[in-house]
């Protein structure tokens, strides 16, 4: 993808062959090159490759097929709704410098109530940005620079910045210091200017590394339907507490912060009749003992992700996974083969936590498919040894 691609796409001829094939399939538009060469369309691979992002995009973005991406800027971007989650702690601010911003999935909704800086190194991401800003409407509240955050930290700004975490021929970094720019370079520099960052990292980060950080942060969890999407680290005046998880269930926004002083959870011996599982988020923010105190729910193991009870919880159900027990033993595949056996079931989900247990390799070594027939959950109860316990997901 190039400017010329941007440019072109943007004028009333290009925005017409887009609006001509918008509804075909993906399979349909794979079979379409042909047909646009016959038809001497210009720039027609990315007309193709964008259409297909653009129906792609829909998950992320309300107004996706007005906007402009690439594979890995598609990839990369915050999704609307945790967009302008983000932004609502930037309201009040008069400037915000989005130091890598990529194709606007932040930026956009920072510029809605106040005045951006959108910086990036590269110059199709901020062609991208502004055509995006655009279809927004929010164009005219942005600068757009294409340039090195290093060197566009104004006084006057407080900063936005979500680095690079994709490095080449590699996957992309879980650490805070393999970004692109590294984090412990650039903020002992941003800070020279404002302590009130917030920066975008990856969900499954490190705590050490976090700790290791020239600044102490709130850091939050964001998960959209039980899967971690962003975690964020906040600083200055935007920091309110320690940790908090924000979780989003279908329409709803549910937030969870850390408590000053909690009483030690109880650890009991073996499970009670339901398993509570804590949403990712809460896991990963490390708020555990708050939902068992506020839930009456006691542990399993010191060390597990598991809480239990012997009755349903009657609120709150939207911060577990909630799981009925029908039997648990030490874990013994020999076992476990008899007690599936009874149930006559073909498909079981399996969870782990805390056990060596590959979960896709036991359920080939039981002959069965991946499935949510029934539960198979492995875990360690408080004697520190491998259980499995059967058991059915309470909708």
């Amino acid at each position: 993808m190039t400017i010329e691609d941007l440019q072109y796409f943007n004028t009333k001829e290009g925005r017409s062959w887009l609006e001509k094939y918008k509804h075909l399939s993906d399979d349909e538009l794979e079979m379409l090159a042909f047909s646009l060469v016959k038809q001497n369309v210009p720039h027609y691979p990315y007309l193709i490759t964008l259409l297909k992002l653009r129906k792609k995009a829909k998950g992320k973005f309300s107004l996706a097929d007005k906007m402009f991406f690439d594979s890995l800027s598609l990839e990369m971007a915050t999704s609307e709704k945790i967009g302008r989650h983000i932004a609502e702690r930037f309201k009040k601010m008069a400037k915000i410098g989005d130091l890598t911003c990529g194709i606007g999935g932040n930026a956009i909704f920072l510029a809605k109530n106040s005045k951006v800086l959108a910086v990036d190194l590269e110059k199709t991401n901020i062609e991208m940005a502004r055509l995006n800003a655009r279809a927004y409407g929010v164009e005219k509240n942005m600068d757009f620079i294409v340039g090195n955050a290093f060197f566009h930290i104004e006084k006057d700004i407080d900063a936005f910045l979500d680095p690079m975490r994709t490095r080449e021929g590699k996957s992309k970094t879980r650490s805070i210091f393999n970004t692109m720019p590294r984090l412990n370079e650039i903020l002992p520099r941003i800070f020279e200017v404002t302590k009130n960052v917030c920066v975008k990292i990856s969900p499954a980060f490190d705590y050490k590394e976090v700790l290791n950080l020239v600044e102490k942060p709130e850091i939050e969890l964001i998960s959209e339907n039980n899967e971690n999407r962003v975690a964020l680290l906040w600083f200055g005046d935007f920091k309110r507490q320690e940790r908090k998880a924000s979780l989003f269930v279908c329409d709803k926004k549910i937030q969870i912060v850390n408590a000053n002083e909690l009483e030690e959870i109880e650890i009991i011996e073996k499970p009670l009749e339901y398993i509570y599982e804590p949403n990712k988020a809460i896991i990963k923010a490390h708020l555990i003992d708050e939902m068992a105190s506020e839930f009456g729910l006691v542990k399993i193991n010191k060390n597990i992700a598991f809480l239990t009870k012997n009755s349903l919880i009657s609120e709150g159900k939207d911060k577990f996974r909630i799981f009925r027990i029908s039997e648990y033993k030490p874990f013994s595949i020999k076992e476990l083969k008899k007690d599936l056996k009874k149930l006559n079931k073909e498909r079981i989900s399996v969870i782990n936590r805390g056990t060596p247990i590959f979960p896709e390799k036991l359920i080939k070594d039981l002959g069965l498919k991946d499935g949510n027939e029934i539960f198979v959950l492995l875990t360690k109860l408080k004697n520190d040894k491998n259980y499995y316990i059967l058991s059915e997901m309470i909708k």
